[in-house]
């Protein structure tokens, strides 16, 4: 994780560069009125943001891709259960032996946590009526570190939209500072 937080932070580094190079190259206009540019204000702010955002998420999105070689362990299922209040989640507790020694831990299984509570206790169920107590399951394990475990390897929907969500507020940064920029040259061009 920790490479992928320094590429997030270059990420940020390089976006807040390339802003203030265009806040200095336009800063007596922005001085000037700076009710009129809020564009270059709101990308001088979502733009290293969201590359920052990028960043992360793309480095936790590695790491869930290196989960598909981890080392195959039997496990069992020693409950499952629909848990939550507001937050309604299935809560899947499974053991399994690495390295001569019993583990266990308790998933959620990447349920989504958002919706209609009827829709989040349906899915729920769905989850816990696949993961009955007692089952027996293959449990993928990080050889690193033995602690960490999880019955499906790989990244799951919500790591793949949250790096579409960074890329599409990156895009709203780029496009605002591009739009002020082109409403600036029309202006100059207008007036002369």
């Amino acid at each position: 994780m920790g490479m992928i937080t320094m590429l997030g932070f270059i990420l940020a580094a390089i976006s807040l560069i390339i802003v203030l190079s265009v806040f200095a190259i336009n800063r007596k206009n922005i001085k000037k009125s700076p009710r009129k540019h809020w564009m270059i204000w709101a990308g001088l702010i979502i733009l290293p943001a969201s590359l920052f955002w990028i960043g992360y998420e793309s480095s936790v999105l590695s790491f869930n891709m290196q989960t598909r070689s981890w080392q195959a362990a039997p496990g069992v299922i020693l409950k499952s259960e629909v848990s939550g209040e507001r937050a309604i989640h299935p809560a899947i507790t499974v053991r399994y032996t690495a390295g001569d020694v019993i583990h266990s831990f308790t998933t959620d299984l990447f349920a989504p946590g958002f919706g209609v509570r009827s829709n989040r206790r349906d899915q729920a169920e769905k989850l816990v009526a696949e993961y009955p107590a007692g089952d027996t399951v293959t449990v993928y394990v990080n050889p690193d570190n033995l602690l960490q475990a999880r019955i499906h390897p790989g990244p799951a929907w919500n790591h793949y939209l949250r790096v579409g969500l960074a890329m599409l507020f990156t895009s709203l940064g780029f496009w605002l500072i591009l739009v002020y920029l082109g409403s600036r040259g029309e202006k100059e061009a207008f007036q002369r």
